[in-house]
C-alpha cells in the first residue's frame, strides 16, 4: 500500500473451520478506499504472527453509501451510541470516509445486545453529512462489501 500508516477500521472478524481468524478492514489511503483482510491463528501457542493486510479489492464512497442504504436502518430514538461503541484498539476508532466532492461520512463499529440475545452483536453505523445515520449488522455489511470489492477487482 502506498501509505506507510493507512487509516483503517476493523469491520468484522470471523473464524474459519481451521481456527484461523479472518479480520476485514476498510482501509483509507491517499489513493482511495479498499477492503483488506488479515489472518491469524487463534492458538496462543502458535508463534505464527498475524499476516500483513492483503487487499481484497477497491471500494468507493458510493459503494458504502449504497450498501448502507440497502441494509441499514435508523437507530432507535434515544439510543446511547457512546455506551455501545467499540474503541478497545486503534483499529476500532471511527473512520472518516471522504467522497470525491469533499463531503465526509463517519463509519464506526458498536456492539449491541438485542432483546433476547445472549451475546452482543457487532454493528456498523454509517453517518453521512446529508442523511440520518444508518446501522446494520457488521457481518452483513462486511460480506456485501467483499462482494463489491471482488466484483470491482475483476
Amino acid at each position: 500500500m502506498p501509505d506507510i500508516d493507512p487509516q483503517k477500521l476493523r469491520l468484522y472478524a470471523e473464524r474459519d473451520g481451521d481456527g484461523v481468524i479472518h479480520t476485514r478492514y476498510l482501509v483509507c489511503t491517499t489513493d482511495g478506499l479498499s477492503l483488506a483482510e488479515a489472518c491469524e491463528t487463534a492458538d496462543a501457542t502458535d508463534p505464527t504472527p498475524a499476516t500483513p493486510l492483503q487487499v481484497l479489492g477497491p471500494l468507493s464512497y458510493l459503494a458504502l453509501r449504497v450498501t448502507f442504504a440497502r441494509y441499514g436502518r435508523p437507530l432507535e430514538p434515544g439510543f446511547d451510541l457512546a455506551a455501545h461503541q467499540v474503541r478497545d484498539h486503534r483499529d476500532d476508532q471511527p473512520l472518516t470516509v471522504r467522497d470525491d466532492q469533499g463531503g465526509a461520512a463517519v463509519l464506526c463499529r458498536f456492539r449491541y445486545k438485542p432483546y433476547g440475545w445472549v451475546y452482543p452483536a457487532d454493528y456498523l453505523l454509517w453517518s453521512p453529512p446529508d442523511h440520518d445515520p444508518l446501522a446494520a449488522e457488521a457481518p452483513l455489511i462486511s460480506s456485501a462489501l467483499l462482494a463489491l470489492a471482488r466484483a470491482r477487482r475483476v
